[in-house]
């Protein structure tokens, strides 16, 4: 029993048309799923897709999704890219259906154009997230040896 307060979410700092932050909860949806299974995931026609959630989005119009997360180096996921609606030419092609044919879909080509993207944004967040540890360090050092406190260790003492 997950209450408000012990609740996991991602939070989108854009929702169309929404200023606000928009919470959804880690265990719903199809950008959860990318991110609990850490590989992309490609939904032709959200519909079919009983994890798809429309109380996520403000626009009702929303036909195809891909989500790819973002991982760090050690394959923690730092972030999640999430594209909606296809636009222009690819079809999906699915063995022994021809229910896409006709409406476009994300194809392997832009799931890998977008993992290509992620990868590159990881390593990026975590050199960021790497500096700015490295920052608060030399600023508690430069805090502790201000107000005198001894017994910092003498690798410490140095810096």
């Amino acid at each position: 029993n997950d209450t408000a307060e012990t609740q996991q979410y991602f939070y989108s700092k854009y929702k169309e048309g929404v200023k606000e932050e928009v919470k959804i909860p880690v265990d719903k949806g199809i950008l959860s799923r990318a991110a609990r299974m850490k590989q992309p995931v490609n939904v032709p026609d959200v519909k079919d897709d009983p994890a798809f959630n429309p109380e996520f989005y403000r626009t009702k119009n929303i036909r195809s999704m891909v989500c790819v997360p973002v991982l760090d180096s050690r394959g923690r996921v730092l972030a999640v890219i999430q594209a909606m609606n296809k636009v222009g030419r690819g079809v999906l092609a699915r063995r022994n259906t021809s229910q896409f044919i006709g409406k476009p879909a994300f194809t392997l080509t832009d799931v890998q154009i977008l993992k290509i993207l992620a990868s590159h944004i990881g390593l990026s967040l975590q050199s960021f997230q790497e500096e700015e540890a490295e920052h608060t360090l030399q600023d508690t050092i430069r805090i502790l040896k201000e107000q005198g406190l001894a017994g910092l260790p003498e690798e410490v003492a140095q810096q």
